[in-house]
């Protein structure tokens, strides 16, 4: 459990703000356009996860696990379970960064594994169900998409 925390820190958003900013930043300074692109995608996807996320933690209001009794009982918990901001913002930021067309394979598969381990991890260490994990990954890799895919 003492790993699992310490994995699922890498998608807490000021992490992942970080993660994003690099490219974004450092394209700009290197004069790289795809690292920006890049970059650019990342930080939309956080943005845009982040707001989903603080909507819909209040309207689901689920306890957590280590709640007492932590049964997963809907509009009972203090803590906003459902859904898991971790593996939402995690896998918004990793499906805008793998979709976007100048990102190289290497990076889209490290991009995804990362987000994959954080969801893991939240489950792992007791802080979120596996319902939880599921629809924080459902949707971030739907806000991913649509930031990765929109036009123009």
């Amino acid at each position: 459990m003492r790993y699992s925390t310490y994995v699922s820190r890498a998608g807490a958003a000021y992490v992942l703000a970080g993660a994003v900013a690099a490219p974004l930043f450092g394209g700009m300074l290197a004069d790289k356009p795809g690292a920006t692109s890049i970059g650019r995608s990342g930080a939309e996807a956080l943005a845009d996860s982040a707001i989903v996320t603080y909507v819909l933690k209040p309207v689901f209001w689920r306890e957590r696990p280590t709640a007492a009794g932590g049964k997963g009982r809907f509009w009972h918990g203090k803590d906003n379970s459902f859904p898991s901001g971790h593996s939402l913002m995690s896998f918004a930021v990793a499906t805008a960064v793998a979709r976007n067309r100048r990102t190289l394979k290497w990076l889209a598969v490290t991009a995804y594994t990362a987000a994959a381990a954080v969801s893991l991890s939240r489950w792992t260490a007791r802080k979120h169900f596996p319902s939880d994990v599921f629809a924080g990954a459902v949707f971030g890799g739907l806000i991913g998409n649509y930031v990765a895919t929109r036009p123009r």
